[in-house]
């Protein structure tokens, strides 16, 4: 970028300046490493909440020694850092291209305290401790991976800083495992850094929230990488029927041709700036199908770029998003207890029925008590109804089944009632029909269960979770509409 063209100046005479230096004796070579690799891993750990302290680490690496008090998960972080390190030196050494098997090698070297784990992509959904950001979810991680390092090879022509440092922001937003990614992706930076003539970065973990809020500002102003005029003009060069959408870390046409139920080729017939092949950050494209029914008639659409997200949002949408979650999680789980008659049964579905308690926790403080209690009211009605219905199902009982059913779609249809009322801004049409589908995935995913055909069960869940979030990614726009005071940028 333009702006960086200075800083990426110096850093180039600095590094010419470290050039005139060599050749160093091997003494001082092994001297430099050495040090540089204490203090590497001593950040780098600590900055995941690893407790031993610099002097420590060192003990650990040069002596072997166990530190009284500490815990062996500490130690073992250590060792398996350092021999993350002396593989990427090797990597180095020998010229072998990035892969995905390099990331996953590293990755098991990093996480010697967890075998199990060991180079393997994460499976479950996860959240990041003291991050609004929420990771991709799991089936998307191997595509999103292999674009990554696509999208790497792509960036030759820009400086090698920058692409460095737009590869570990994604790789970071991505977070392909369940626990190492911090250090991984650290390692990996210094591997592409070491890779192209620099020396390697430590980057300390006093600096810790700035380095923190290089990903916050990732993810929450990456619509500054394009001028709002620009916006302007693709927002209005977007047809009837589509609507404007911001590349986000990770997104590829294949993930949001699935998010939206429309095909990569759609996408970009609709969208004819783009190459199909390479996506930029911040590039605003044009998807197919409806956005506005999500709103009120009546709301004026915002750009989808905005100046910044305020916290308040970012925790709003972060927790609506967990709630629907859990929603179709518990929901599944429940599901699945009652067609096996697990003994689990009673308490899945205890913690079921916590949902919409937390759904009416999370809305009284803009709502009040009254609302946020009847809100609790008709999703519990819905939870109990859809276990009423799998279970007449499942005896055979199609009279009670019908009955059970019609009383589910009656409750969506108070439920679509009951959020316009409280919210003029979310549609009581757009949440019928959202609601609607809500109920016959969930449906689908049921019989398919109990008829043992795991793999429709498996698609529906698929679609269910993508859809939930949709309606929480809904229910919070209409939220931060009502209350702009609240959610002010």
């Amino acid at each position: 970028m333009g702006e960086y063209s200075a800083k990426f100046d110096r850093i180039d005479g600095l590094l010419h300046e470290l050039n005139s230096y060599r050749p160093l004796t091997e003494g001082e070579l092994r001297r430099l490493r050495d040090e540089f690799l204490i203090g590497f891993t001593y950040n780098s750990n600590a900055i995941e909440g690893n407790t031993l302290t610099l002097q420590e680490t060192a003990l650990v690496l040069n002596e072997g020694v166990t530190i009284d008090g500490k815990p062996l998960k500490d130690h073992l972080e250590v060792v398996g850092h350092k021999e993350g390190y002396l593989y990427v030196e090797e990597l180095v050494k020998q010229k072998v291209p990035l892969s995905e098997k390099v990331i996953k090698d590293i990755h098991s070297l990093v996480l010697m305290d967890r075998r199990q784990d060991r180079g393997v992509y994460r499976r479950v959904p996860v959240t990041i401790m003291g991050s609004s950001h929420m990771p991709p979810q799991p089936y998307l991680v191997p595509s999103l991976m292999e674009q990554l390092i696509v999208n790497y090879e792509q960036r030759a022509f820009k400086h090698v800083v920058e692409r460095v440092a737009s590869f570990h922001l994604e790789f970071e937003t991505i977070h392909p495992f369940i626990d190492g990614n911090g250090r991984t992706g650290r390692l990996l930076l210094n591997l592409k850094l070491m890779k192209a003539g620099y020396p390697p970065i430590n980057i300390k973990y006093a600096d810790r929230k700035r380095y923190y809020d290089c990903f916050t500002s990732r993810n929450l102003s990456i619509c500054k990488l394009i001028p709002l005029r620009k916006r302007g003009e693709i927002m209005r060069q977007c047809s009837t029927g589509t609507f404007p959408y911001t590349i986000q870390p990770g997104d590829t046409l294949w993930s949001l041709a699935q998010r939206y139920n429309t095909t990569v080729d759609a996408i970009v017939a609709a969208s004819s700036a783009i190459a199909p092949d390479s996506l930029s950050v911040g590039q605003v494209i044009c998807i197919p199908g409806p956005s506005q029914h999500l709103l009120h008639p009546g709301a004026s659409i915002q750009s989808p770029c905005p100046e910044g997200v305020s916290k308040a949002e970012v925790d709003l949408k972060s927790n609506m998003r967990m709630l629907w979650e859990q929603h179709v999680a518990w929901t599944r789980m429940t599901i699945i207890s009652i067609a096996a008659n697990l003994a689990d049964e009673e308490l899945v579905t205890k913690r079921l029925l916590r949902n919409p308690s937390d759904f009416e926790a999370l809305l009284r403080p803009l709502y009040g008590d009254e609302k946020a209690a009847q809100s609790a009211r008709l999703f519990t009605d819905h939870l109990v109804i859809a276990a009423q219905l799998v279970k007449a199902a499942k005896a055979g009982d199609s009279k009670a089944a019908a009955e059970a059913e019609q009383r589910w779609y009656a409750n969506a249809d108070e439920i679509a009632a009951f959020l316009n009322r409280i919210n003029p801004f979310l549609s009581e049409e757009a949440f019928r029909t959202m609601l609607h589908e809500h109920l016959a995935l969930t449906k689908s995913e049921a019989v398919a269960r109990l008829n043992q055909d795991y793999a429709s069960d498996i698609a529906f869940y698929d679609q269910i979770e993508k859809q939930a979030l949709m309606m929480a990614d809904a229910m919070t726009e209409g939220i931060v509409q009502q209350f702009p005071d609240i959610f002010k940028r």
